[in-house]
């Protein structure tokens, strides 16, 4: 019995859109040339579909500004294969940049590498850092480095760090500060 391979894309767990409808590639299956099923494996919200034969799934551009977590899976006679993706849908482009906002990271829980997002609404100097519970500082990834307004991602290894709790806060010279609480696993 041979199970499926290469259902995955590159970016599995980073999909960031702009409110726009869509659909994603389709997934790459070597399954000793069977097709195979495609489904949900929990129902996502209504506005996002899986087509079975192909595996693309597709989206509405009225879904709700959220992060959509979504678990699929492919069957056929052989075996089956289960992977997440992770839909992260902003705000149209003309509200990005009314509001400075730290996104929540993904994948949270983590235990290698995840991305922060945030956005910025003036240009300004900004520093991120990740501490404890308690305020102890833990890394400065980013140090009184200018950036320009708009959307960023912040890529993290965080590997290295006992599992727990933490803070990502975000100083912007020119917003403030935010902070995110995530969980190292």
């Amino acid at each position: 019995m041979f199970s499926p391979s290469d259902f995955y894309y590159t970016l599995n767990n980073v999909k960031i859109l702009v409110n726009n409808s869509g659909h994603s590639k389709q997934p790459n299956i070597n399954w000793n040339g069977q097709e195979g099923v495609f489904s949900f494996l929990e129902a996502p919200t209504k506005g996002i579909t899986i087509h079975p034969e192909n595996g693309v799934i597709q989206w509405v551009d009225t879904l709700e500004v959220d992060t959509y977590k979504l678990r699929v899976k492919a069957t056929n006679s052989i075996g089956e294969v289960e992977t997440n993706f992770t839909l992260i849908i902003d705000p149209p482009q003309e509200e990005l940049i009314k509001n400075y906002k730290l996104f929540q990271n993904y994948p949270n829980p983590t235990d290698g590498i995840t991305y922060f997002t945030y956005r910025l609404s003036l240009a300004g100097d900004i520093s991120i850092s990740i501490n404890t519970l308690d305020g102890r500082l833990i890394h400065l990834p980013i140090i009184n480095q200018f950036t320009e307004r708009g959307i960023h991602t912040l890529k993290i290894n965080v590997s290295g760090l006992s599992s727990g709790v933490y803070h990502l806060r975000i100083k912007s010279s020119t917003e403030g500060i935010k902070t995110r609480m995530f969980v190292v696993e």
